[in-house]
């Protein structure tokens, strides 16, 4: 399979809104995790196939390469984005003197971890920190400002622009006094999923482990993750069973309808033999 068969997918949220906690049941021999962050993780990392905090941020994209090449990984995740560009940003400002040379290898290296994610034969899930953007716009001989949530990285060239690097875009946040994961929005935020893989669900349970297997589903891609047997999550099974209820439904209007044409023709072919 080629790198573009594996989804990417960016989950974006506000401190406190729930990224890493998205993360708590993929804690699998299968996953490997880059912590980025500089911080403890809320949950035992003992089951991962491949943990490590990053050291020098600038190098990250060598270390993505080599663990492209794990064999018993097939799911990555880099905690969170953000925080590497600043810790990017930090390395760089120890060698440089001006701000110029600074931010624009900044913008290369960053550029690079990009790439090196895009490039990967798996699954990579990246967490971003979110912030606001504001856009002005002349409508109607009027100027109006308008404000949209994205993901946060340093760089006027940078900000606004990760999004497209990304097959999904989820947004973390509260809801009802839940934490949730929006799907699609379109206008005060870049989330985004493919058409037909939530069939209207805008928000969905804030665990990544079902979403995960939702992506194995839509894109028909061997499912390798080993699931501990105690795994049972209500989130992942009315997820499923909202899919599958919503496939049966389909399919049955449809096989209705067939039943239906098929009564009509029939009754015509008697009508037909009896006169």
């Amino acid at each position: 399979m080629k790198p573009t068969d594996y989804p990417k997918i960016l989950l974006v949220g506000r401190s406190g809104s729930g990224k890493t906690s998205s993360l708590r049941n993929l804690m699998l021999p299968q996953v490997a995790l880059i912590n980025g962050d500089d911080k403890a993780l809320p949950f035992p990392k003992a089951n991962l196939g491949h943990y490590e905090e990053v050291m020098k941020a600038s190098a990250i994209s060598i270390r993505l390469q080599q663990i492209d090449k794990m064999d018993n990984i097939s799911v990555v995740i880099l905690d969170s984005i953000t925080i590497l560009g600043e810790s990017v940003e930090s390395e760089l400002a120890l060698i440089h003197n001006n701000g110029f040379d600074l931010y624009a290898d900044y913008k290369k290296i960053m550029f690079k971890i990009i790439r090196s994610i895009k490039k990967m034969n798996k699954i990579v899930i990246v967490t971003a920190i979110s912030e606001v953007i504001e856009a002005t716009a002349m409508k109607g001989g009027v100027m109006t400002t308008s404000q949209n949530l994205c993901a946060a990285l340093q760089g006027q060239k940078m900000r606004g622009r990760l999004e497209a690097n990304f097959t999904m875009v989820m947004f973390s946040q509260m809801k009802d006094k839940e934490y949730v994961m929006e799907t699609n929005n379109g206008n005060s935020n870049t989330a985004k999923t493919p058409l037909g893989m939530y069939e209207g669900r805008r928000f969905i349970p804030n665990d990544l482990l079902p979403v995960l297997e939702r992506v194995y589903e839509f894109y028909t891609i061997g499912n390798t993750l080993a699931l501990p047997p105690t795994y049972t999550t209500s989130s992942s099974k009315l997820l499923r069973l909202s899919l599958h209820v919503k496939t049966l439904a389909s399919t049955c209007l449809h096989v209705t309808w067939r039943s239906q044409v098929m009564e009509r023709f029939l009754q015509d072919k008697m009508k037909q033999v009896m006169s």
